[in-house]
């Protein structure tokens, strides 16, 4: 019987690759494109600036003021007060401040406290918290959160980083996914096609009968159908992985000729793996999160904690002798020149400050609870995703000795349908179950390239790509 070798060999068919020039477009190169280019990430670089300028904000509370006041009355052709003042004013980090002013008082009513010598009086003070707010103050409080932002910034900045990566490297391998199924269905397509012009020769010479060709042109049409099926889900794989192709504030789309990293499927560094565990409390951001929260509760603490104290304020003017001379040679005692003020104040049952101690307390136990509940989470999730890893691992290599028996068999199936002893349908089953383990061999692989992005997600790792 004459027969038509419909199909030269099953394995050049199938290893057939496009004769277009392709080049491949790494993970590494695209996470260090997003990392880099992507808006998010461009954002995130902000927030280091901003905690800069918060710094500044911060520091404002030291800033020198300069202050001046002037008050006039005249009525019924009489000068009851002209009243000036001008000050410096200089806080400083603790409960002092040192003020340097100038008063000019006259007229006929002036308080008798207030006035001052004909040229006006200069004078040097000191304004001081001697128990509440001495070490302890609003101002210091401020400077040292203010301080604590930047490091809260940069480790926000890095949670941001990472779940930007996170969303990009699963988009990378679904397109990945999508361009190696359509790579599956266009072989098993032309394979088809090939079979189908095989059989139409082979009926024509009388070998096969008409149904053959029936049921090879139904294989054909099936495949058709699968093929634009991938091709579709390639085609939106493609659009959701331009959303994160950007450079220099302009939105880029994949090149056609560009193609993904070929799945890595070696195993992992167990050692490295459980060495990225156990640093988990000292390097993820969401940990490091709860850190910066009871630092600053614990600064918080420091305030309330010297709200509990009565408050003492002294106020010490030393007072030059005429205008600005301190130090008058005709002066007997300069030294008894000044103004000395005292204030006492202490609320007797203290309600309200030590209530503020307690609630704070309070939110220092509940963040260090928070914060073991989310070291146990990020430990079992870490966890789950190795175990993950490591069947993926199994399986890989599992499915990728099965695709080689079925391609055996298959091969052995053409050679007993050249011999006569086999049929079409025959044929299909054994392509299609080599197909059907091709493509869980690609789902596996696109499940392990994710279970690892995960991991290192979970981990914080993803910026180390």
């Amino acid at each position: 019987m004459k027969k038509i070798a419909f199909i030269f060999t099953y394995f050049i068919i199938f290893t057939l690759e496009a004769q277009e020039a392709k080049q491949v477009f790494s993970y590494e190169q695209f996470m260090r494109q997003v990392s880099l280019q992507h808006p998010t990430a461009q954002q995130i670089q902000l927030l280091s600036e901003r905690a800069k300028q918060e710094i500044q904000r911060a520091k404002g509370q030291l800033d020198p003021s300069l202050e001046a006041n002037y008050d006039r009355k005249l009525f019924n052709e009489s000068n009851y007060y002209d009243l000036f003042k001008t000050a410096l004013v200089i806080p400083t980090y603790y409960g002092l401040s040192v003020e340097a002013g100038f008063q000019y008082n006259s007229g006929d009513y002036v308080n008798p406290e207030d006035k001052t010598p004909y040229d006006g009086q200069a004078y040097l003070g000191l304004n001081v918290n001697l128990l509440q707010g001495l070490i302890n103050n609003e101002r210091n409080t401020i400077i040292q959160q203010s301080k604590l932002l930047t490091d809260i910034n940069s480790n926000q900045a890095r949670a941001l980083l990472n779940t930007l990566l996170y969303d990009a490297a699963y988009v990378y391998w679904e397109w990945a996914f999508a361009y190696n199924e359509v790579k599956i269905w266009s072989q098993a397509y032309t394979l088809a096609q090939t079979r189908l012009e095989a059989t139409r020769q082979s009926f024509l010479y009388g070998d096969k009968p008409a149904i053959d060709t029936l049921e090879t042109f139904s294989n054909l049409l099936d495949r058709q159908i699968r093929l634009q099926e991938s091709e579709l889900d390639f085609q939106q794989a493609t659009l959701a992985l331009n959303m994160f192709l950007w450079g220099e504030n302009t939105p880029l789309e994949m090149d056609k000729n560009m193609i993904p990293s070929p799945f890595d499927n070696n195993s992992l560094d167990t050692q490295r793996l459980n060495q990225i565990i156990s640093d988990l409390p000292q390097n993820h951001p969401e940990l490091k999160l709860y850190e910066f929260q009871l630092k600053n509760l614990d600064i918080e603490q420091k305030l309330k904690n010297n709200k509990l104290l009565p408050k003492l304020d002294l106020k010490y003017n030393f007072l030059a002798n005429n205008a600005t001379n301190f130090f008058p040679s005709s002066a007997s005692n300069v030294v008894d020149n000044y103004k000395l003020g005292l204030k006492f104040s202490y609320p007797l049952l203290t309600r309200s400050a030590r209530a503020d101690v307690s609630l704070n307390r309070i939110k220092i136990a509940e963040t260090k609870f928070k914060f073991s509940q989310k070291r146990w989470e990020l430990n079992n999730k870490i966890r789950a995703y190795l175990a993950e890893i490591n069947i993926y691992i199994a399986q890989i290599s599992t499915l990728k000795q099965n695709v080689n028996n079925y391609e055996q068999l298959l091969a052995a199936e053409y050679e007993k349908f050249r011999l006569g002893e086999s049929s079409i349908f025959l044929l299909n089953s054994r392509e299609i179950k080599l197909i059907e383990t091709q493509q869980k061999l690609l789902t596996v692989q696109t499940k392990y390239e994710k279970a690892k992005a995960s991991f290192s997600w979970v981990a914080a790792r993803l910026a180390n790509f």
